[in-house]
């Protein structure tokens, strides 16, 4: 740039490190062997900065200057140096070169705060880390390779499969440094593309949902996909060219009803639902990605191994035959009526299939209810049990209560029996 520009920049007033040379350049290595193939964008449109246009890049050089020191003054290896990089945050901001700049400012300030150069690393050493990546139904780890014919890199995921105490039994920071892991991952692929082909495809999200249900909308679930949509516009920002629904089940209907809250428009505008046609659906993945980065389950040849969403096998339950099947509604509960008449002993088992259920012991007292027992029990596949022994002095009304009232969208289904033994 000329001279007069570089002394036109801005330094930050933030107290933070520009990007320096010692942060990881773009992933090295050739792009996969494939045949580029036209796709028309009726099928699949381009994202808004593919090719950057001479007005687009007055915007870019004038927001380099904006930022003074957190970038060079010209472009360099580093994907986070690159017009593209910096085209991200003007599409995320309409353009606009003052929002863009507080925008990019608040994303290298955050990536710092959390070290978001070393996750890959760091969180690879995480207890959780085989957990997390064993079972959550995610095709990104360091060996995938998925690509459509333009280069675009293709996430695939199957979160219907997932079991839903997954996230019950990971702590949510773990969900969320999962999460950057996964998407710092991208950055690599994205970053490869943009360096060897000289343009930028964006990339491509395809969610199978065979098996959602009910189970999976519980309240620490719909925290999670706020907290993962806030990181994703904030700080990867116009990333996404697409992202495929398909074999949505009517439960997703309301599900997207809450996901769009935490979406803004742009975002929101990326996400197509394709149905349960099995027949189309491979159709349009087959215009879009070659077939040896379909996974065989929709139609293509890839047998790369993914996730089967949970560590269901280890927690399946028998259930006694004397056992009766009782479905508690979200935000209820079930309870179960004894009128003792005499000294006696109150006996009980019962199994939880997934998550966790209340359990307490009340007796009629004055016309309240007084708690007796009360416990959180979390599934497994060993019986909750327990006994209360009523002496005569103690005789009355009780109450054995399974509470879901904690759970705002899940049914929970609970095995039990219950016995009253005499003294």
């Amino acid at each position: 740039k000329p001279q007069e520009m570089q002394n036109a920049i801005k330094h930050s007033p933030w107290e933070f490190k520009p990007i320096d040379s010692k942060t990881p350049k773009t992933a090295d290595g050739p792009l996969p062997d494939t045949e580029e193939v036209s796709i028309p964008t009726d099928v699949l449109p381009t994202i808004e900065y593919a090719q950057i246009t001479p007005e687009q890049q007055e915007l870019i050089d004038e927001l380099r200057i904006q930022l003074g020191d957190l970038v060079p003054p010209v472009q360099e290896d580093h994907h986070m140096h690159t017009d593209f990089y910096l085209a991200r945050y003007l599409v995320a901001r309409n353009w606009d070169i003052d929002d863009a700049k507080k925008m990019f400012v608040a994303a290298m300030k955050w990536r710092e705060d959390n070290d978001i150069d070393n996750i890959i690393d760091n969180f690879e050493k995480s207890e959780y880390f085989e957990l997390i990546t064993n079972y959550w139904p995610c095709s990104v780890h360091k060996d995938w390779d998925f690509w459509t014919y333009d280069n675009a890199w293709v996430v695939y995921q199957r979160l219907g499969l997932m079991d839903p105490r997954l996230i019950d039994k990971v702590p949510m920071e773990v969900v969320m440094d999962y999460h950057k892991y996964v998407v710092e991952l991208v950055e690599k692929k994205h970053a490869k593309v943009v360096h060897q082909k000289g343009y930028s495809p964006g990339g491509i999200v395809i969610e199978d949902l065979t098996g959602l249900g009910y189970q999976h909308m519980h309240k620490k679930a719909i925290e999670m996909i706020g907290m993962i949509a806030h990181i994703d516009d904030n700080y990867y920002p116009a990333i996404l060219r697409k992202f495929y629904i398909l074999n949505a089940p009517y439960v997703f209907t309301v599900f997207w009803k809450i996901i769009k809250t935490f979406l803004n428009k742009r975002t929101a505008s990326k996400f197509e639902v394709l149905g349960s046609n099995k027949e189309s659906n491979e159709a349009l993945l087959k215009q879009i990605i070659p077939e040896k980065y379909i996974p065989k389950y929709l139609g293509g040849t890839s047998e790369y191994p993914m996730p089967v969403g949970g560590p269901r096998d280890s927690i399946e339950i028998t259930i006694p035959q004397n056992h009766r099947a009782v479905q508690v509604a979200a935000s209820k509960a079930h309870r179960h009526y004894l009128d003792i008449t005499r000294a006696s002993t109150i006996s009980w088992e019962f199994l939880i299939k997934y998550h966790s259920i209340k359990f307490s012991l009340t007796k009629e007292e004055d016309g309240d209810e007084k708690v007796l027992i009360e416990e959180m029990v979390e599934a497994s596949e060993k019986k909750a049990s327990g006994s209360h022994v009523v002496s005569q002095d103690q005789i009355g009304k009780y109450c054995l209560i399974w509470d879901n009232s904690h759970s705002y969208w899940r049914s929970k289904e609970i095995f039990l029996h219950v016995t009253v033994q005499d003294m």
